[in-house]
């Protein structure tokens, strides 16, 4: 029965996160990429080589112009942060419910 219990609290938290997981993976992808060229953009202004700079600049817009159409208003930390504290927010009710032995 305890395992049955544990079984159904864990599908219950992590349900929201799977729902979830297609367009923000997407968006934090498109972030990384993001990162790594603007670091690329960077390096290739340090050498001071023309072509590597257009060619890293014009990537590093199509991303940012990608990233706008399909996630807008995405900010990679208030989502992560927002999604951890509903998590807590979850496990907290669920451990008041399994300790009160569903009193409250």
């Amino acid at each position: 029965m305890r395992n049955l219990a544990a079984l159904l609290l864990a599908l219950a938290l992590f349900a929201p996160l799977v729902a979830t997981a297609g367009p923000v993976q997407e968006c934090r992808n498109l972030s990384q990429r993001i990162d790594f060229f603007s670091a690329r953009l960077e390096r290739a202004q340090a050498v001071d080589d023309s072509l590597w700079q257009a060619r890293y600049a014009g990537h590093l817009n199509e991303l940012i112009n990608e990233r706008a159409r399909t996630c807008p208003g995405f900010s990679p930390g208030d989502q992560a942060q927002a999604a951890f504290m509903e998590l807590l927010k979850l496990g907290g009710q669920a451990a008041l419910t399994f300790f009160t032995m569903g009193m409250m």
